[in-house]
């Protein structure tokens, strides 16, 4: 029963971990683009 909680503790602050760089790295796709957008805008003006 510990094995299984313990199990289950990780398995929480595995995905916590996922999400938080599912969002980090949404983020600095968003500023990636948003820098392409900018270069392009300055490029074209």
């Amino acid at each position: 029963m510990i094995g299984v909680g313990r199990l289950r503790s990780v398995a929480r602050y595995h995905h916590a971990i996922h999400r938080r760089l599912l969002i980090i790295e949404s983020e600095f796709l968003g500023l990636h683009e948003w820098h392409l957008i900018q270069m392009g805008f300055i490029t074209t003006n």
